[in-house]
């Protein structure tokens, strides 16, 4: 107890820095995360105050678990997912092979350009997505153009396309989740790729492959790390999808609730109607889900995959 008063004391300016960011994380961060765990088992009305907090027991999880909206929104979560996150890795791998290999020159510049719609603002490039697939918009002005020129009639009876209605909104979804995070998976791939032994790819020329074999034989396996890690990162990003359909569905989740993930509707049940014993349930059982599924990619692709390949 001694020495750990006396390392405490000899560390003391170290720990006082520390103590803000210490406060603010526990406050932020930690104290939510058990709030959330007890409010599940609780129904509570914010505007009504503390008081009115009431122990219900497991309602608030049957409820959400019965709830056919709350289904209706995990199955467009995991297809929203899918779908961009399958787009996002061809279209990333692709790109990393294509700037190290085929361009060389310039490749930083065009890396970097990948990279920005990460760090752009969602919301802002959702306003954007937006004006874009409107009726008015870009797309479809394009769609009629060309159904002009190629003389599709059917295509054109359909014109302006909705891309918002029920049969586009989850594409129109996932187009923008790749557009975003494509670029952060081709700089992982980058480096797992500029990590390649040159000496591999020297051996392989002077067997007379070519650009494609070196990248089926050579490439590619060598990738797997780097594609366990972005895809695993993929998946527990995606699952919590919010901002994309928050926007583009201006906060209703789209007609009959076709642009709803999980993320957006346990924020609609938290603060538009002012259940937070449900919104906490809710945002456990996503807990529970994106673990499931991550534990679930581990096991098929993770260590087993690693050994079979020898890496």
């Amino acid at each position: 107890m001694k020495k750990l008063s006396r390392i405490l004391y000899d560390h003391r300016v170290a720990y006082i820095l520390l103590l803000p960011f210490l406060i603010l994380y526990l406050t932020f961060n930690v104290f939510p995360i058990f709030f959330s765990g007890l409010l599940s088992f609780y129904t509570w009305n914010p505007v009504m105050g503390l008081e009115s907090m009431e122990f219900i027991g497991w309602e608030n999880y049957y409820f959400a678990l019965t709830d056919e909206i709350f289904w209706l929104s995990l199955w467009n979560t995991v297809k929203i997912s899918f779908i961009s996150g399958l787009s996002q890795h061809i279209l990333a791998i692709s790109l990393a092979y294509f700037l190290l290999h085929i361009i060389r020159r310039g490749a930083e510049f065009f890396k970097a350009a990948i990279f920005l719609p990460y760090i752009t603002s969602s919301v802002a490039v959702s306003l954007v997505v937006f004006n874009i697939f409107a009726p008015s918009g870009v797309v479809n002005a394009f769609l009629s153009q060309l159904a002009n020129w190629l003389y599709l009639e059917d295509l054109l009876a359909r014109l302006p396309l909705d891309f918002f209605d029920t049969e586009w909104i989850r594409l129109t979804i996932a187009n923008q989740v790749t557009w975003k995070y494509t670029g952060i998976n081709t700089v992982i791939y980058m480096t797992g790729i500029a990590s390649v032994s040159k000496e591999l790819y020297e051996a392989i020329d002077i067997d007379g492959a070519n650009k494609w074999q070196k990248f089926r034989y050579i490439t590619l396996p060598l990738l797997a790390p780097y594609i366990f890690f972005a895809t695993l990162m993929t998946i527990i990003g995606n699952m919590q999808m919010f901002e994309e359909p928050m926007m583009l569905t201006h906060g209703t989740g789209g007609i009959s609730n076709s642009g709803m993930t999980v993320s957006l509707y346990l924020y609609k049940m938290g603060w538009d109607w002012n259940d937070m014993g449900t919104a906490s349930a809710i945002a456990w059982i996503l807990f529970i889900i994106t673990s499931l599924f991550s534990a679930l990619f581990f096991w098929l692709f993770g260590k087993r995959g690693f050994k079979k390949d020898g890496i």
